[in-house]
């Protein structure tokens, strides 16, 4: 869009008449991939510290104000057809100052959390089990025009590439209450590897 933008300018620059664009952003269904919001160009190593090319050019934006912890808090649905319910749900809760904690069931009754700090529009951190064992890294940023969370994952077992983008949208107290591990909250997932 900027390199069109640019070359329109160029090509017009001496005349007078204003321009007008419009730009449309497509709507992406929650839990499908999202079009140019890949993690794809980012350091293949997975690391915590490691910044994405989407958060880069976020923080790039002046338009828009910068996610804040307050708006990842709460309970978060992505679709999945391959599970039995069609959908997962992960919890982010507040920690000190900054900082989120993730929660999520998995699909054989292992939990997995961890403490995620801030990074540019990013919120990064490593997730382990109840056991304290290495589960992986995560990244989640919000996408506030589209009241959604987009996260991304790296498996310590396989620690070479970043997972695809999984986008979700906040979970109604229904759907919460209807999941299978409604108990803690949660429900099974496949966002994360099964343990």
């Amino acid at each position: 869009l900027v390199h069109r933008l640019h070359e329109v300018l160029a090509k017009h620059k001496d005349s007078k008449e204003p321009f007008v664009f419009d730009v449309m952003r497509l709507a992406v269904p929650s839990g499908t991939v999202a079009p140019g919001s890949s993690w794809a160009n980012s350091p293949k190593a997975c690391s915590a510290a490691a910044e994405s090319p989407v958060a880069a050019a976020a923080r790039a934006s002046t338009a828009e104000q910068p996610a804040t912890a307050t708006d990842l808090v709460g309970d978060w649905k992505y679709n999945d057809d391959a599970c039995d319910e069609g959908f997962h749900i992960y919890s982010v809760s507040k920690g000190d100052g900054s900082q989120l904690h993730f929660r999520q069931q998995l699909t054989r009754g292992h939990l997995v959390h961890g403490t995620l700090q801030p990074r540019g529009e990013e919120f990064t951190g490593d997730l382990f089990f109840d056991s304290g064992e290495l589960h992986g890294t995560l990244r989640m940023r919000y996408v506030r025009d589209q009241a959604s969370v987009v996260t991304n994952w790296c498996s310590a077992s396989d620690s070479s590439e970043w997972a695809e983008d999984i986008v979700a949208r906040r979970a109604s107290p229904t759907e919460t209450s209807a999941s299978p591990s409604s108990a803690t909250g949660l429900t099974t997932s496949t966002m994360l590897p099964r343990a």
